[in-house]
């Protein structure tokens, strides 16, 4: 009968333990979301303004609507994992229940990972549209950096 009681005590504590790793990284995860999204509102405002200077930027808006798929992807993943939690958490097992618990988000954690390495490739792909190519009388190619405001 004691035995039981601190099983079960113990299960509690686990229990309580694991909800709140999940509460922590839910938020860790939904801040990164929310800085992506605001870094790809800042880099379409630099297309735009790219844009207005007459520069081809369509190519780099290809690539932001698929970052902007990617970031979009990892909050549905992210929002299917909440969803998911208070099921495995129910479980019998609570080291199983932990064990699934951490492989919901490492799925999250891998679509964010995705979703920031597709802004950093447009981040990169933009750095060189200001720049314009000329060449010397000698035939070599100096870049002039072009102002944006």
């Amino acid at each position: 009968m004691i035995v039981e009681e601190i099983k079960l005590k113990v299960a509690e504590e686990v229990a309580k333990r694991v909800r709140n790793y999940f509460d922590r990284m839910v938020k860790r995860f939904d801040a990164a979301l929310e800085r992506l999204e605001k870094l790809a509102d800042r880099i379409e405002s630099r297309l735009n303004k790219a844009a207005d200077n007459g520069k081809d930027v369509a190519a780099l808006r290809v690539k932001l609507t698929d970052a902007r798929a990617k970031i979009a992807e990892a909050q549905t993943s992210l929002d299917e994992a909440v969803a998911k939690f208070e099921d495995v958490l129910g479980m019998d097992n609570p080291r199983e229940a932990f064990r699934e618990v951490h492989e919901l988000l490492r799925g999250v954690k891998e679509k964010v990972k995705a979703a920031h390495a597709a802004l950093v490739d447009v981040i990169n792909s933009l750095k060189g549209i200001g720049n314009t190519a000329t060449t010397t009388p000698s035939g070599t190619a100096t870049t002039t950096p072009a102002v944006l405001p």
